[in-house]
């Protein structure tokens, strides 16, 4: 009886997580397709539902991803703080905070963009996006109406930066 009842939950945890990724393929297979608004109800779903840290961390970043292409930066930085400490490894983690600072620039974020970009730029050296994302920082400071030099901020303390910067 006991290896019936173990045989028997062990099918329903498989048949569950089976049912979530599932929704995870199709979640995939419509933002493969740019069909991004089903999309983010599937991933909503599997955030919604799911146990699996695993699929949890592909829809979350999926889901971002979505919001981003579809210019709802406001969802899409709402998701990235909820998520930001959950310490993501490589190459997740420069995807995440690339990310943050598209959302804070889209949302007229400057000061933010400007800090969340120096951060990367000190730390991610050789990332294929760090002249983007240096071109984010000009980019910023300059809506704020201040002339900076990237360069000297960059190579500055991280405390030190905003200061540099001539902003708080």
């Amino acid at each position: 009886m006991k290896t019936y009842l173990f045989v028997l939950f062990f099918l329903v945890l498989l048949i569950s997580g089976c049912g979530y990724n599932s929704v995870l393929s199709k979640a995939d297979k419509a933002t493969f397709n740019k069909d991004y608004n089903s999309a983010i109800e599937l991933y909503s779903k599997i955030l919604e539902n799911s146990k699996d840290e695993i699929v949890l961390a592909s829809a979350e970043l999926a889901i971002i991803d979505c919001y981003v292409k579809t210019n709802n930066f406001k969802n899409a930085y709402k998701k990235i703080i909820e998520i930001q400490d959950n310490n993501y490894e490589p190459p997740f983690d420069e995807w995440l905070i690339y990310n943050k600072i598209i959302t804070e620039y889209n949302l007229n974020l400057y000061v933010e963009t400007f800090n969340t970009s120096s951060s990367f730029l000190r730390t991610f050296k050789k990332s294929k996006v760090y002249d983007k994302v240096k071109e984010y920082a000009q980019l910023s400071m300059n809506s704020l109406g201040k002339s900076i030099d990237i360069n000297e901020i960059i190579e500055s303390p991280e405390d030190k930066s905003s200061e540099k910067a001539g902003i708080s």
